[in-house]
């Protein structure tokens, strides 16, 4: 039973519907094949791409041209899924235009409920790279309506062999500039991949060429700029078999001058060489699509299209912290991850050099990074018999330039017992920040507590106190374990009052719980002297 309509306006288009000769049609009336199925009328292919299936199921109604005692149409299902494959899945059409001109497409398309409401037709002169042309837009589910999308004035698409017809599922937002960046339907049901588009009598039509032949162009490739930035100067050619090439006029025009105004479009060059150079509107991101148009003495034209996107500035690439590491001398340790990202570049297109503070103790060539895309990592070979902190310097780059740092502690002991081990061979400043997250702030004023010349230096007129964690922690009240701790001082000023004040101490993971500090005093001790006590 066939219970669908078409809409009114498919009368006042198949008035029209012999005016030119048909190059190729596919009335689908023929199932034998669901994919690579020839023309039923004239010569090409029509092929599924981007993964989708077909069946068959009815056509349009019989009050139109269709000529099949049985009429099918292509219905085409399983397209990409929510917010992927924006303009990557559809139907093409293949076929030789040898011979005509003013070419135009004509279909009907019906669609289901959760099928994408907007299709976009491109055509391709090579079966790779597609050109946008126009959008087509269901207004209802389950009528079929009738399409028509002119290629008039494209000499591309004339007296060629070889040219492909595209019609593809679009997003909302790519379509109509608004909206969503996803598929959206033209019922109050979500999209649905397995919603279906029915295409039934594809019709590619043209006039037969005159004496005067097209001019041609030739092709520009698309552009990915930054803002505020132009492209270079994109040369293209021109010619005509009846026209000098010094008189053929060449027009530029953008798809959106939000992004790109037309007057900022810089056309240059002269006969047949020719070029253009695109500058986009201060401040704005975004995508244009320029067309440029050659026209002859005689009227006819012929255009090509590239797409200019428009990137923010360069912004540096990401890469997460790393913790400290604790690691035992002449061992390996295990891969430690990490991830980088960048807005601008894809993961393997970031490069990643490491640095050590501490050769001696880490060499460079004992760092191994390891991982792939987004998710790295990073292993380390301490030197056998070393003691003591290297910091490793993680730098990110990206393909311009811009570059991210992250630094980590590797802390390396040389014997099972040994929970600690730093001699301070940092470089100078604040040690919470050049000690690679191996110190941390704990109280006091922020970056106050100094490493320098290989020592950390502690005074009683500074209000911060620091950390570090010990290997294999925490150690637990009443577990049994000894914790010993021994350091090299040099005092050189006494302190004020007699009891003096406490410089290092073990520290529990709570605010202030501090036992066995480590006082400097002079009470009890000779005058110009000072003695050590601990509590």
């Amino acid at each position: 039973m066939k219970a669908e309509t078409v809409v009114a306006v498919t009368a006042l288009l198949l008035a029209g519907w012999c005016r030119a000769d048909i190059i190729a049609q596919w009335n689908f009336n023929d199932t034998s094949r669901t994919n690579d199925i020839p023309a039923s009328a004239g010569s090409g292919v029509a092929a599924l791409v981007g993964g989708i299936r077909a069946t068959f199921a009815n056509g349009v109604p019989s009050d139109t041209p269709d000529p099949g005692a049985t009429n099918f149409g292509w219905n085409t299902t399983a397209y990409p899924a929510q917010g992927t494959g924006n303009k990557a899945a559809g139907v093409q059409f293949t076929i030789d235009t040898t011979g005509y001109e003013d070419i135009s497409l004509r279909w009907f398309l019906r669609g289901s409920s959760t099928a994408s409401k907007y299709v976009r037709v491109q055509y391709s002169l090579n079966g790779v790279d597609f050109i946008d042309s126009s959008v087509a837009a269901l207004p209802d589910a389950n009528n079929f309506h009738a399409q028509l999308n002119s290629f008039v004035g494209i000499g591309a698409v004339e007296n060629t062999v070889g040219v492909v017809f595209r019609i593809v599922t679009e997003w909302e937002r790519s379509a109509t500039g608004g909206g969503t960046d996803g598929f959206v339907t033209t019922s109050a049901n979500a999209y649905n991949p397995n919603g279906t588009l029915r295409f039934d009598l594809v019709t590619i039509e043209g006039t037969p060429a005159t004496g005067n032949q097209p001019p041609t162009i030739s092709a520009l490739s698309n552009q990915t700029i930054r803002v505020d930035t132009p492209t270079d100067e994109l040369p293209f050619t021109i010619g005509d078999a009846e026209t000098p090439p010094d008189q053929l006029a060449v027009a530029a025009t953008s798809s959106d001058e939000r992004v790109v105004r037309n007057d900022a479009i810089l056309l240059g060059g002269t006969g047949a060489h020719r070029t253009v150079q695109v500058t986009p509107d201060f401040g704005q991101t975004g995508a244009a699509l320029i067309t440029l148009t050659v026209t002859d003495s005689g009227g006819r034209t012929a255009s090509t299209s590239f797409l200019v996107t428009v990137l923010p500035a360069n912004t540096p690439p990401r890469v997460s912290s790393i913790a400290p590491v604790y690691a035992r001398a002449g061992e390996g340790t295990s891969p430690v991850g990490f991830t980088i990202a960048d807005a601008e570049s894809a993961p393997e297109d970031l490069e990643l050099a490491v640095g050590s503070s501490n050769p001696t103790l880490l060499p460079e060539e004992n760092i191994f990074l390891g991982g792939s895309g987004s998710n790295r990592t990073i292993s380390l070979q301490p030197v056998a018999g070393q003691c003591g902190v290297a910091v490793v310097n993680i730098t990110v780059s990206d393909p311009l330039g811009e570059s991210t740092n992250t630094s980590f502690a590797v802390m390396t002991v040389n014997s099972p017992g040994l929970i600690f081990c730093d001699d301070f061979s940092y470089a100078d400043g604040v040690v919470i920040r050049v000690s690679g997250g191996l110190w941390r702030n704990h109280s006091g004023t922020i970056g106050q507590m100094l490493a320098g010349s290989g020592r950390l230096h502690v005074s009683s007129a500074q209000s911060e106190d620091v950390n570090a964690r010990l290997a294999g922690g925490p150690y637990v009240f009443g577990s049994g374990a000894r914790l010993y701790a021994k350091f090299v001082l040099n005092v050189s000023t006494l302190p004020v009052t007699e009891y003096g004040n406490y410089f290092a101490h073990f520290k529990d993971d709570t605010a202030a719980g501090f036992t066995a500090r480590v006082f400097i005093q002079t009470r009890g001790a000779e005058p110009g002297r000072y003695r050590l006590a601990i509590a």
